[in-house]
């Protein structure tokens, strides 16, 4: 199932697609890592 799997997403015809989604991933996790960091600042800067 790896094997098909990793030939799936060497197919020219998916890359494009994958690539998209790849972004949007990294996008989302980008916005949620922000706001933890200022979360968590937040609450450092509350606690001094």
């Amino acid at each position: 199932m790896n094997s098909c799997y990793e030939t799936h997403l060497e197919d020219e015809t998916l890359q494009g697609q994958v690539r998209e989604i790849e972004k949007e991933i990294t996008q989302r996790l980008e916005k949620e890592a922000d706001y933890l960091c200022r979360h968590i600042r937040s609450r450092v800067a509350a606690g001094t």
